[in-house]
């Protein structure tokens, strides 16, 4: 929800969370005198705001970059009608997702990506889903978010989770893999790029695979792995270099069975306890 104050500044209201400033209409723009960007940084010091505020104009959509002080113009023209803003890209571009064409662009370089069926980001989470091969989407993530939830609909076949994007991301959530009135004739693929995976620890913590890089101590998390309906448990595996595939389902089958009492276990100390947990080669 949001609101406008008398003076026009647009402020966002959520419940429990104190409001936050996220814009300025016309009207205060009109008031002001001297440089724009140093009279919108001085109306948010000290206050709490939004990364990127919006700057209403008659013939251009203009935001600020507040942590830079960069000032994006993009002409209405060059605009589509409808979409959410979701953030900044490396802090020279703002970054769009269009309602009519379901594709994440960027602006002013307008670099783009999807369709996305639908997006959504809440503070340092970012929400994605669609039925294409997201690879592409994920160069494209806006600054600040921490936390990626993939839901892939039918016709999906994957993603590589890259080093970069790992060191980026403290949390990558997969949900939705295998829709459970559409079986998947193969099941999708997660090529995650890691140093060593042996390493990697594994426990499940209800009915979803937790899956923690102790050096860095950023996650995986595969929900509904060990889901109670059998339908809609994720029908995924997991892909590393040296021609290493994983099946989740057999994963979860030999955690379950694994007697150590914290629960968790290693990559490597669960493939050594089933000769079944390595399957095909990667492709």
């Amino acid at each position: 929800m949001r609101g406008v104050t008398f003076d026009g500044v647009v402020m966002r209201l959520r419940d429990r969370e104190p409001a936050m400033i996220c814009g300025v209409t016309q009207a205060w723009v009109a008031t002001q005198v001297g440089e724009l960007s140093a009279n919108l940084r001085r109306l948010v010091d000290g206050q709490p705001h939004a990364a990127l505020l919006s700057i209403e104009t008659d013939d251009s959509l203009k935001w600020l970059v507040v942590e830079t002080g960069r000032m994006i113009r993009v002409p209405r023209a060059a605009i589509p009608e409808s979409f959410a803003v979701l953030g900044t890209r490396q802090r020279r571009n703002v970054l769009l997702h269009e309602d009519k064409g379901r594709r994440l662009l960027t602006y002013p370089d307008r670099a783009s990506a999807g369709p996305l069926d639908y997006v959504q980001r809440n503070a340092e989470v970012l929400v994605v889903e669609g039925a294409m091969k997201v690879d592409e989407v994920l160069p494209l993530l806006p600054d600040d978010v921490t936390t990626l939830v993939l839901r892939m609909g039918q016709g999906a076949t994957g993603c590589r989770l890259t080093k970069a994007l790992w060191l980026k991301l403290e949390s990558v959530i997969l949900d939705g893999w295998h829709l459970p009135d559409t079986p998947a004739k193969r099941p999708v693929s997660l090529v995650w790029e890691v140093d060593e995976p042996d390493r990697l620890m594994l426990s499940l913590v209800e009915e979803h695979l937790v899956i923690i890089d102790p050096d860095s101590g950023h996650s995986v998390i595969l929900r509904d792995a060990n889901a109670r309906d059998a339908s809609v448990r994720n029908n995924l595996q997991l892909a590393f270099a040296e021609a290493r595939r994983y099946a989740v389902s057999t994963l979860v089958q030999v955690l379950l069975a694994w007697r150590d009492p914290q629960g968790s276990a290693t990559l490597k100390a669960l493939a050594s306890a089933s000769k079944a947990v390595a399957t095909h080669p990667v492709d």
